[in-house]
């Protein structure tokens, strides 16, 4: 794979965590020290399964390569990280730049991956025990260890193919002790939207528009009284109280009672989970804020905050949804019920969900993370709100607004026509059967009299 043509830088500054050389040394030898427990003990838990002729089980032979992936992805940052404390110029070439990455991302990714394999196999052992020997068989290992390596390879390959199409023709310091793709990407000489985005739907991209000099946010809050602060902290407090012991509550509830296991009490729970998230993003900060002088949120932490706001709220409407469907299957389909709402049929509405949250909230990060800002950062409210964050940007967001506008219109469009749709086949269904049982008692009633 060639590179971009226009790059004419020729290698990265990493500038490191600190440039005090007293703390430089005293984390190289931290970091020396749990390398070398690092190393040599997962290198001691690959020979230990290899040798043992009773470490044959499928668990042991991913647990292997998790301690392989380990080794190899700290041997591909530690090493050069240590040279750079004891060194003077800490540089780093551009292809060794793009190789660093590369490997970082496909050991990552293959890691996660394998992580989510053993967990699989976990489910097999615990659940469905006399189908383990089949499902686990040395073959299915085997397919499962080449498919998350070529997924490592897929996400990794992805991530450098889009870095190598972006020039780089003049700034080269990275903010960092290795190549790390955000810092990487700021540094290019051109509008890097596409790219963020691109990556954004690869991983999830945790990087800052190219022009962001402000690195926090001030919360104004809802008012400047002191008096008024403290008699609404109060009111917060005693709400918060009462809303999270209450969801988790309901959630231990259903989980422990046997008698509930219908569809509408796990999907209950699940809401419970989401309103308890929803206000556990906002309430403790806010109460927080309120007995503290200066209201600050940084730059990430505002970000991390709209995506999880944006998620959970998406997930929740969605949800919302699905519960009326649900009450319509039962009240309109009875007999269907069991074969609609099946377990499978639940899990798979609760991950479609998921993921209509997941992409309506990344789509409204992905748009503030393309925004500027460099110069107000006062938001009128006590939480990072999009509409709030976007009027701060110094450029013009018109464009972006109305993509905001479009994709939580959509959002909240798709929920209420769902809702509105449920509710009408339900009153429609229960005319029907009014008038049937209307005519049932006038034939009964004609009946008896003859």
């Amino acid at each position: 794979m060639e590179i971009n043509n226009n790059t004419v830088v020729t290698e990265f500054i990493l500038l490191g965590l600190t440039q005090s050389r007293e703390i430089q040394l005293l984390v190289f030898v931290l970091i020396s020290v749990f390398y070398l427990i690092i190393l040599p003990g997962n290198f001691f838990i690959i020979l230990t399964i290899r040798s043992d002729p009773g470490l044959t089980a499928p668990l042991y032979f991913f647990l292997g390569n998790l301690a392989f992936l380990d080794a190899s992805y700290s041997f591909i940052v530690a090493p050069r990280m240590l040279v750079d404390f004891l060194s003077e110029k800490k540089v780093i070439s551009y292809r060794g730049c793009i190789t660093q990455l590369f490997f970082l991302h496909f050991l990552g990714g293959g890691e996660g991956l394998l992580l989510v394999v053993m967990a699989f196999d976990r489910y097999i052992a615990i659940c469905r025990p006399l189908h383990y020997s089949t499902v686990m068989s040395p073959r299915a290992c085997n397919v499962m260890l080449l498919v998350l390596w070529l997924g490592g390879f897929a996400h990794s390959i992805t991530q450098v193919a889009l870095i190598l199409r972006l020039p780089f023709c003049g700034p080269n310091q990275l903010d960092n002790f290795f190549c790390d793709v955000p810092q990487v990407v700021k540094l290019a000489c051109t509008d890097t939207f596409v790219v963020e985005l691109l990556m954004v739907f690869n991983s999830v991209f945790d990087g800052e528009s190219d022009n962001t000099v402000v690195t926090e946010f001030i919360l104004l809050g809802l008012t400047q009284s002191r008096e008024i602060q403290l008699l609404v902290f109060v009111l917060i407090s005693v709400f918060y109280l009462i809303i999270l012991p209450g969801n988790f509550f309901i959630i231990l509830t259903i989980r422990s009672d046997p008698g509930l296991t219908a569809p509408l009490y796990f999907f209950l729970g699940n809401l419970a989970f989401l309103d308890a998230s929803y206000s556990f993003i906002v309430a403790p900060r806010m109460l927080m804020d309120f007995l503290s002088e200066k209201k600050v949120i940084s730059y990430r932490g505002c970000i991390t905050q709209l995506f999880f706001l944006h998620f959970l709220g998406g997930g929740e409407g969605l949800l919302l949804v699905v519960m009326a469907f649900d009450r319509y299957i039962a009240i309109c389909r009875p007999l269907h019920y069991s074969t609609v709402m099946s377990s499978r049929a639940c899990n798979v509405m609760l991950l479609a969900l998921w993921l209509g949250g997941f992409a309506h909230s990344i789509t409204q990060v992905a748009l503030i993370l393309r925004l500027p800002f460099c110069g107000p950062n006062q938001l009128d409210n006590f939480f990072c709100d999009m509409q709030q964050v976007v009027k701060v940007a110094c450029t013009d967001t018109f464009v972006v607004e109305l993509l905001m506008v479009f994709n939580s219109g959509l959002m909240n469009l798709l929920c209420f026509l769902g809702l509105l749709e449920v509710v009408r086949s339900i009153l429609d269904n229960e005319d029907r059967i009014i008038n049937k049982a209307g005519t049932v008692i006038a034939m009964l009633d004609i009946m008896e009299r003859r």
